[in-house]
């Protein structure tokens, strides 16, 4: 790591744009927290913790990770590999010989390593389970696997293609606790709590609700912005997205991070693991040229400088976590409100996060566009046809004109433009995500409409439209 040069940061100074915005989108809490080199952790709240009667957010309030939770997840999953107890490249069955799937190959086949990158064919998982009701027994999660698991659908083959998956996740959390014969909540507080000193983070709400606790929102019938009291809880999705922590607490994840596996002065993780998390093992085809690691975002070049991270958004909490391994800067950004409801608050959050990056690695300041050419009338031919969504009914046309390449969906058409090889972006909508012909997905880094094609030569079969697959039909 070469670190950043120490100096003081003060985030209190972006606080009349910070909570203007907040304000504006309805959100009534925030944290943040910066790492810069070896200079202390800056760690700020904004806002309060309840709309009705709630007190002022810290550095130490408890917000729900969402799906940040699967980097402290992997990091102990991660730690039994160390330890002999687990193996990336061994096929799951191997650990659990009564696993069922929907299809055979990916039963036998399927292997940790394509659970923690999201290349397993498991599906997204929180559309798909009408059945399933919310879990609070320790049993939950052997629950989820032995019952419900075999019912949800797939989207491809074992390596096939990335497709972000809760199930996947839940399912390597099982694998841990069955190897070690422990509860996977005493089995993560082991391997990543206690190790990583993180003292304000716990998976039982009813730990969390006896410290400085953001309650989740939504935004009601009459406008207003309510505290949701369906506080919800599934001990079957506990390794996926259910975890509590503060900005304090994860700033710490950081560190060790950024410390190639040490944290004060301790080894938590081996450097070659470290390391493993941020190798590509799938390529996202989005227009910033992103790929995922094992539990870990990896985006290339944000104005030279390469970030990991993650992000996730629960039931009135989002999270975002990024930091840049080789300059020793890290940010993290809680809040809780309902990201489906307030969608263009994304991108006041991921502003924070990059003027955190531009403000102290001295980068020029603004948003980052990826570079896009003419796309050639060869592969404009190549790509066009109709593609139907994996699992969805929703039906994407490429249609190809000279060298135009268009997108239509629903009526509207997004014209496409060559983001580098089998990428295709359209133009950028920082200012109105409301002119998105598809709803934005916490999964997606930027604002553009973005469009990968799997093969690099011939017809296409698959192809990706903002992280999403779509199957030729014609």
């Amino acid at each position: 790591m070469t670190s950043t040069k120490t100096r003081s940061f003060d985030l209190t100074r972006w606080a009349p744009w910070i909570e203007a915005e907040m304000a504006q989108r309805g959100v009534p809490g925030l944290a943040v927290a910066v790492v810069a080199g070896d200079a202390p952790t800056v760690s700020v709240g904004f806002g309060v913790t309840a709309v009705d009667e709630g007190q002022l957010v810290t550095g130490d309030t408890l917000f729900r990770l969402a799906s940040v939770s699967k980097v402290v997840t992997t990091i102990a999953l991660l730690r039994l590999v160390e330890q002999g107890h687990l193996e990336l490249d061994r096929p799951i069955r191997h650990y659990l010989p009564e696993l069922r799937l929907r299809r055979q190959a990916n039963t036998e086949r399927v292997t940790l390593r394509m659970l923690l990158s999201h290349t397993s064919g498991l599906s997204e998982g929180a559309i798909e389970r009408p059945w399933r009701t919310e879990r609070r027994a320790p049993e939950g999660l052997a629950a989820f696997v032995e019952e419900d698991l075999p019912r949800c659908p797939l989207v491809g083959g074992p390596g096939e293609m990335y497709f972000y998956s809760n199930l996947a996740f839940n399912l390597a959390g099982r694998a841990a606790e069955v190897v070690t014969g422990v509860p996977f909540a005493r089995l993560l507080t082991e391997q990543a709590l206690e190790p990583l000193g993180l003292a304000r983070t716990v998976l039982d709400p009813t730990v969390a609700m006896t410290y400085p606790l953001a309650q989740r929102h939504r935004t009601g019938p009459d406008g207003r912005v309510v505290v949701r009291h369906d506080g919800g809880d599934d001990t079957g999705f506990h390794p996926a997205g259910y975890v509590f922590s503060t900005a304090s607490d994860m700033s710490r994840v950081m560190r060790m991070l950024l410390g190639r596996g040490r944290l004060d002065g301790r080894r938590v993780l081996q450097p070659g693991t470290v390391e493993a998390m941020w190798s590509p093992q799938a390529d996202v085809r989005l227009s910033r040229g992103l790929h995922y690691g094992l539990a870990s975002l990896i985006e290339p070049d944000y104005k030279g400088v390469r970030r990991i991270g993650h992000e996730g958004v629960l039931r009135g909490y989002c999270a975002k976590l990024t930091f840049a391994p080789d300059q020793g800067v890290g940010v993290v950004v809680l809040y809780n409100h309902e990201y489906n409801e307030q969608p263009r608050f994304f991108t006041t959050r991921d502003r924070i996060v990059d003027r955190v990056f531009d403000e102290l690695l001295g980068l020029p300041p603004g948003p980052v566009h990826p570079p896009t050419t003419p796309v050639t009338s060869a592969e404009a031919a190549r790509v066009a046809g109709r593609y139907a969504k994996v699992l969805g009914p929703v039906v994407a046309e490429l249609v190809a004109n000279g060298t135009d390449l268009l997108l239509r969906y629903d009526g509207r058409t997004v014209p496409l433009r060559a983001a580098g090889p089998g990428l295709f972006a359209g133009p950028p909508t920082d200012e109105d995500l409301g002119a998105l012909p598809w709803p934005r997905t916490p999964y997606v880094i930027d604002d553009h409409v973005s469009v990968g094609v799997a093969s690099a030569d011939g017809t296409p079969d698959l192809i990706t439209v903002n992280g999403q697959p779509y199957r030729r039909i014609v």
